[in-house]
């Protein structure tokens, strides 16, 4: 399996924050093939703040959607009638929300040119933007100068645009191609081409020990098409090409290398229009909260993980377990109204009595060891969510966790927590 480049000695790293950006109204018939019909998904246009560990440079990733929406060319303006946009709070006013100005902002990195994650440049007037090189092309002519562009040929401020071309750069992990910004291995701008010309997508260091945060643009506009359950839906005529990405193929193989990144030890994938995500963690990581870079990943096979936030653990079942459910089959209730998660064997996930327990059951040849359960030094806490859960040790590898209940656990572990390597069990 490939791999990420290995911490230095006193590597640098940036704190990602997530941003508002706006809200729309996705009909998911046009996304997914699978997709309920009818079925349209409120989902949020994210934005995020980067800021360097050493430096204190500030990087934003997408500017989301422009409060004044009057102000999109025509053809943009038609959109609004499919998607349905809303923006309570921009870009600039969650900068300024969380104790900073937009004219602090050192740089902006757009995904690509799309209109929901352009918003509005002139609100940054002291940054340079980062655009992939293939987007100059969409610009020539842009409106007015053409009336049916979709594209404003003043969006990217003169003389403050690079346009970055990335089929010359090294190889990250998975990708072919990556643009290392700083030059420290802690941003990365990465080719992530398909769904739109300069489509890009930003690896980001989250710790000096080895975390990362893929930020995935519209590399995929749901999760199932990240863990296969979907395919990119396709013949739909209110797109040019009869689909959402302008090159389904090359959508495709960024998807594909997607996935292969995020199972990775200490990754995490959050995508533009990343619904789960945002209904977990919009109380707790946007700015000026964090996205905490500290979490233990368990995986049981080539393509099953469970991810969680160490410091999160009471949030368990509202913040990975949605996103881990994905990875296996298809998700149903419990018979008790709260959400159970029937995966294929041999992981079973699922809640018991009142949704506050949170149940897994594995039987694997590969390890014959059990976790030893431990009953949390804190004893009952309130919380419905947090009333039986437990401390665990592995009995070889010696790692403590966190307040988590395991039952019956037999399997191969591989164990991060924070501030230390990976840690993994050979088969006994």
């Amino acid at each position: 399996m490939t791999s990420l480049p290995s911490p230095s000695n006193d590597q640098a790293y940036c704190v990602v924050s997530a941003l508002e950006a706006g809200h729309l109204n996705f009909p998911m018939e046009m996304f997914i093939d699978n997709a309920v019909p009818g079925y349209a998904a409120l989902v949020p246009s994210l934005s995020f703040l980067l800021r360097h560990s050493k430096t204190d440079k500030k990087f934003i990733f997408d500017l989301g959607v422009r409060k004044d929406f009057e102000n999109y060319p025509p053809a943009v303006q038609k959109l609004g009638e499919v998607f349905s946009p809303a923006v309570p709070q921009d870009v600039a006013e969650s900068v300024i929300k969380g104790g900073l100005s937009p004219s602090d902002v050192d740089t902006v990195c757009i995904s690509h040119c799309h209109w929901d994650h352009v918003g509005n440049p002139k609100h940054f007037p002291n940054s340079e933007f980062i655009v992939g090189a293939a987007a100059d092309s969409l610009f020539r002519p842009g409106y007015p100068e053409d009336p049916n562009s979709g594209f404003s040929s003043d969006l990217l401020p003169a003389g403050r645009t690079r346009f970055v071309e990335l089929s010359d750069q090294p190889p990250l992990g998975p990708f072919p191609h990556a643009f290392d910004f700083y030059g420290d291995g802690s941003v990365y701008i990465v080719d992530a081409a398909g769904h739109l010309l300069g489509h890009v997508v930003l690896v980001v260091r989250t710790s000096a020990d080895g975390g990362w945060i893929l930020l995935g643009g519209d590399s995929a506009h749901h999760w199932n098409l990240i863990t296969g359950e979907s395919k990119i839906a396709d013949g739909l005529p209110v797109f040019g090409g009869g689909c959402v990405h302008m090159d389904k193929k090359a959508a495709e193989l960024t998807i594909q290398r997607i996935r292969e990144f995020s199972e990775l030890p200490r990754t995490r994938v959050i995508l533009a229009h990343d619904e789960p995500w945002y209904k977990a963690n919009k109380d707790t990581s946007f700015w000026p909260a964090q996205i905490r870079s500290d979490w233990i990943k368990i995986v049981d096979s080539d393509t099953a993980m469970l991810c969680f936030d160490v410091d999160s653990i009471e949030c368990l079942w509202e913040i990975e377990l949605s996103r881990f459910c994905q990875w296996g089959s298809r998700v149903g209730t419990n018979g008790t109204g709260a959400p159970g998660i029937p995966l294929s064997s041999p992981l079973l996930f699922g809640c018991q009595d009142c949704q506050c327990q949170l149940m897994m059951s594995v039987e694997l040849a590969t390890c014959s060891h059990s976790l030893t359960r431990i009953p949390a030094s804190s004893g009952p806490i309130e919380h419905c969510r947090r009333t039986s859960w437990y401390s665990f040790v592995h009995p070889q590898l010696e790692v403590t966790g966190y307040q988590l209940k395991f039952e019956n656990l037999s399997a191969r572990c591989l164990m991060v927590a924070p501030q230390t390597t990976a840690l993994k069990e050979d088969a006994s």
